[in-house]
């Protein structure tokens, strides 16, 4: 820390420096805060509820869409997982994943168009 590093006799102006380290410790706590927080909100969401994707199974249109979900990849059957059922942001689910918000989105719109190439094979 600053703090403790510091001479005093390099500090000219004591009551602006301890002014600036008071602002910066202040704003660190806050980003620290705020950042524990979205990631205690990504692990706290648990819904009972029956899931989107189960819920598929319900009728024919369901269970054809379902085996055309299963066709898809494992990374991409993953993030619409937790698009769907745990309804994640796409910000959310780059974090969880390692990757940027832009590849997810990216990947999310690829496997939404494969996920249609498929039922279209699947109904034709």
């Amino acid at each position: 820390m600053a703090v403790l590093k510091a001479q005093p006799s390099q500090i000219r102006h004591p009551k602006a420096w301890l002014f600036t380290v008071a602002r910066n410790l202040a704003l660190n706590r806050l980003k620290t805060r705020r950042s524990r927080t979205e990631e205690a909100d990504i692990e706290a969401i648990a819904d009972p509820a029956p899931s989107v994707l189960s819920s598929m199974l319900e009728n024919e249109d369901g269970a054809l869409l379902w085996r055309a979900y299963s066709m898809l990849p494992a990374k991409d059957r993953e993030m619409m997982d937790l698009y769907l059922d745990n309804d994640f942001t796409y910000r959310q689910i780059a974090r969880i994943l390692g990757r940027s918000e832009i590849s997810v989105r990216v990947a999310m719109h690829r496997s939404r168009k494969q996920l249609r190439r498929l039922l279209r094979s699947l109904e034709g």
